[in-house]
């Protein structure tokens, strides 16, 4: 038996989209037996995922509708119609995520803040890190493969993604975004290029501020009596490369080898009387 789920807001944004989608789904048909059937038509998707297209605060992209739509047995016009009048009547609204800056980089300072202005961006895309990974996979770009680790350690560690890995993710972000109805169409170019030129900004100041470490570190003191041409210490006393020769007077004289005794025999063999003459 389906559990129940929540009713609708008659405030939500997407009411009569997310209406549409539950008049589809069968009533005994559960969200996870509805994402065993997109796994099975080639197309799968999270629970969490399909349960969120029709909860009607959020506009899902149309991958999502298309799935939905087709495992509950409908076809690719219903999904296609719900999905572009979804859209039109949100892009038609005045756009308040953008003009707030939760999609666009902002004044990054350092690397942790660029990655935490990331964080935000997937979080109002509402895509989780497989779904990151499937959107890379089916986009026609050369070298578009993001895996889910690889996007999961960018947003993990405190230090600058690659390139080309930053304006993909940023890229299938915005797309979503705009799916949902958070971002006006004209305005992804716009905010693809700050977050371009914010990367390119923070890498050139970190890498002047680590050259400007390493000419500190490599700069030597001065030197100063009793040290050695190449130390950069003052208290390093100078090293004779050889130790000073005695004089020829202060050399020892070596006494004669002393004379080595003839050893004494321990046996002592006395001669035989002679034989007595015969008779």
């Amino acid at each position: 038996m389906a559990g129940l789920e929540r009713p609708l807001d008659p405030e939500a944004p997407f009411w009569e989209f997310a209406n549409g989608l539950r008049r589809l789904r069968p009533q005994r048909m559960t969200y996870a037996q509805l994402s065993e059937r997109t796994r099975a038509m080639g197309r799968p998707f999270a629970v969490s995922t399909l349960s969120q297209a029709a909860n009607g605060r959020t506009l899902p992209s149309l991958a999502v509708t298309r799935a939905y739509v087709l495992a509950c047995g409908g076809s690719m016009e219903t999904a296609v119609g719900l999905w572009r009048r979804a859209n039109i009547a949100a892009s038609s609204a005045p756009e308040r995520l953008s003009s707030q800056g939760l999609l666009r980089p902002g004044p990054s300072a350092t690397a942790s803040e660029f990655v935490a202005r990331l964080r935000a961006l997937r979080k109002v895309s509402g895509l989780s890190f497989r779904e990151i990974e499937h959107r890379a996979k089916h986009r026609d770009v050369l070298g578009s493969v993001l895996p889910r680790s690889s996007v999961s350690d960018m947003l993990s560690q405190e230090r600058l993604p690659r390139y080309d890995i930053l304006m993909n993710f940023v890229a299938i972000c915005l797309e979503e975004c705009i799916a949902r109805g958070h971002l006006a169409p004209e305005f992804e170019r716009s905010v693809r290029h700050e977050w371009a030129t914010a990367w390119r900004s923070l890498t050139d100041r970190l890498e002047q501020a680590t050259d400007q470490t390493v000419a500190e570190d490599t700069v030597p003191a001065p030197r100063t009596s009793g040290t050695t041409p190449g130390s950069v210490y003052g208290q390093i006393p100078a090293i004779p490369a050889f130790p000073p020769r005695p004089a020829p007077e202060q050399i020892p004289q070596s006494a004669p080898p002393p004379t080595r005794q003839p050893r004494r025999p321990r046996w002592k063999f006395w001669a035989l009387p002679p034989a007595p003459a015969e008779a």
